[in-house]
């Protein structure tokens, strides 16, 4: 592939009609701007609401446009892998509609994407043309995973009353120029650089620098991993694992027997297809990650293509004890339990691991694995069904509490995506406390209670109605199910 990248020159500024619109990379003060701007779209559920701290986070992700100095637009472009990003969060202020804003931020993020080699772009959109000018083409939204129309698409998208547009920039960045809106012109091997501000108001340059994974260690960018299951929580670790950065896309081999759901994750650059043994052979830590009624039947299958000089092997697969599986697979390849949940693909699973002998090599490389994307707790074997229950299950309960919590929000007079953030934001922060401060939520709890006061009188109210006791039975019910899901017998 070649090298070569475009810039947007600096005081790449326009002038439309008595207005001039500078284009410029986001910086930390834009934040609460960018929050404005995307507020009112997100009442019309033409973008995701994104909390401030999700923004402060993500603010490198953004580019603005600016008239006489004020932030009238926004658009992000979120980099999976070298292989494919996506343009969001387009936004533009009312009384600057008309233009041509909008296109001039998403041809913006088209050539900080070429700039960084990425080959495909996509987007969830309302405005289709506003796309097939800049050389975008419709695809079915059925190309992309559920999860990711869901997060990004939301509730418009799932009415269809958005589309799937995607543009290659496999030729440009052998070359051919990106489609030309701004003035461009192509540099040999320099950065993406687009028109920013002084003390005084008036542009000057400023380089985005070219982002790549950083590697763990050296040999991590030789590491290959099958995942055995492309289910969702197969492909929540291979998310996970490259936006943290741990392995490159092409390192990780996904596997389904339908692979053409697996369409998304090609485009990203992973290793996709039906073929086990094939990904075995070619693997050195196999994840399995099918359901637990399957897991015989994927033995069958691989039993003879595992190494026990080489290979690692850490089962998710719920309620399958090792002793099992060593039976099952045949092997004396070292083998570890994990049990994650799918806040993996944001790096914020917790998840607990297991293994059956004291000295295992594969329990530390595990513990390192996911790690990576949250946090680990190893335990005992006997525990990882009640751990499936609490943090496998749990995720699912969190998120029902912050449903009901949303409900009533707009019970009490919060539009619906305004509820669900303050709903959202608390419970984050509420999590933090414990997490940050090793406190009991006991403690907590006392420091927003008063005689009499409100808080006590709703949480009595919540006590009355069973809500401690409906969420542990909840657990209980789980904890024993999980206990079925598999039998050798």
């Amino acid at each position: 592939m070649a090298e070569a990248q475009t810039d947007i020159q600096p005081g790449a500024a326009e002038e439309d009609g008595q207005e001039i619109v500078s284009i410029r990379a986001a910086v930390a003060e834009d934040v609460r701007r960018i929050s404005e701007l995307l507020a009112v779209f997100v009442r019309l559920k033409l973008v995701r609401a994104r909390p401030i701290v999700e923004l402060q986070g993500q603010i490198g992700n953004f580019i603005v446009a600016e008239v006489a100095g004020a932030v009238v637009g926004c658009v992000s472009l979120r980099i999976y892998s070298p292989a494919l990003a996506e343009v969001a969060s387009l936004a533009v202020e009312e009384g600057h509609h008309g233009l041509g804003i909008g296109r001039k931020l998403v041809h913006a993020s088209v050539l900080r994407a070429h700039s960084r080699g990425v080959r495909r772009v996509f987007a969830f959109t309302m405005r289709e043309n506003l796309f097939l000018q800049l050389g975008f083409r419709s695809v079915p939204v059925t190309e992309f995973p559920q999860k990711l129309v869901t997060d990004y698409g939301g509730l418009a998208l799932a009415a269809g009353r958005k589309a799937a547009v995607v543009l290659d920039l496999e030729e440009n960045l052998r070359g051919a120029k990106p489609p030309r809106l701004p003035k461009v012109e192509e540099r040999g091997g320099g950065p993406l650089v687009l028109a920013s501000r002084n003390d005084e108001g008036t542009p000057k340059q400023q380089t985005l620098e070219r982002k790549t994974p950083v590697m763990n260690k050296p040999d991590q960018q030789n590491k290959s991993i099958a995942i055995l299951g492309g289910g969702n929580l197969g492909r929540a670790l291979a998310m996970g694992w490259v936006e943290s950065g741990y392995c490159s896309a092409d390192r990780i081999h996904i596997t389904r027997r339908n692979p053409d759901k697996l369409t998304f994750y090609a485009d990203a650059g992973f290793k996709v297809g039906s073929d086990n043994v094939e990904a075995v052979r070619n693997a050195d830590l196999l994840i399995l990650a099918v359901q637990p009624q399957q897991i015989a039947a994927l033995a069958d299958e691989i039993r003879s293509s595992i190494d026990p000089e080489r290979h690692r092997i850490i089962s998710v697969a719920s309620g399958v004890s090792i002793r099992q599986l060593r039976e099952l697979f045949g092997t004396r390849a070292p083998i570890v339990r994990a049990m994650p949940n799918t806040a993996v693909s944001i790096g914020q699973s917790m998840t607990c691991i297991s293994s059956s002998e004291t000295n295992d090599p594969a329990l530390p490389e595990a513990v390192e694995l996911f790690d990576i994307v949250g946090r680990t707790l190893v335990i005992e074997e006997e525990m990882m069904i009640p751990a499936t229950a609490l943090c496998a299950c749990g995720i699912a309960f969190f998120l029902r509490s912050m449903r009901a919590a949303s409900q009533g929000g707009i019970e009490i007079g919060f539009h619906p995506e305004e509820a669900l953030l303050l709903a959202a934001q608390t419970a984050r922060g509420a999590a933090m406390l414990i997490l940050n401060q090793g406190r009991h939520p006991e403690s907590e709890i006392d420091q927003v209670t008063t005689p009499r006061g409100i808080t006590i009188a709703g949480l009595n109210e919540m006590e009355h109605q069973g809500f401690s006791s409906a969420l542990i039975k909840g657990i209980l019910l789980s904890a024993r199910k999980a206990e079925g899901l598999y039998s050798d017998k």
